[in-house]
């Protein structure tokens, strides 16, 4: 939606309907096309930013079912990189949530701490691990 919106991507007015390979296939293009010019950049550049832009073509399918980000609760942009936030960093398209710490929740706030969810989580999975070893056994 953001490309059509930037009129960076098109699609024929005509058709009710496109199809998942056909969007993937132009957003695909998009991620050649706006990634193109390396005029003046060093070969090492050259050669990072295709690679980038070959995984993030691999990745593209994800879109359909959902992608894996990693948010971080200080601050509404404030992601832990996964690959899948290339597509959109290629793509030039910020990605924001709300899941915000409540600052005026100090002991929330203090428990969190700068940990990503996927931290939080897992830190959960431990200590519940733990409880159920120390529940005394029948």
């Amino acid at each position: 939606n953001v490309l059509l919106l930037r009129n960076q991507l098109s699609l024929n007015a005509d058709i009710a309907e496109v199809s998942q390979e056909k969007l993937l296939s132009l957003v695909a293009e998009r991620l050649i096309d706006s990634n193109s010019n390396v005029n003046n950049k060093d070969a090492g550049y050259v050669e990072n930013q295709q690679q980038n832009i070959a995984d993030a073509i691999g990745l593209l399918p994800r879109l359909a079912t959902g992608i894996d980000v990693n948010l971080k609760f200080t601050r509404i942009d404030d992601f832990e990189f996964t690959p899948e936030c290339a597509i959109f960093d290629l793509l030039n398209i910020p990605l924001y949530h709300g899941w915000i710490v409540d600052s005026q929740d100090h002991g929330t706030a203090t428990a969190i701490g700068s940990e990503s969810y996927n931290a939080l989580m897992g830190e959960l999975v431990s200590l519940g691990t733990r409880n159920i070893e120390t529940l005394p056994k029948e």
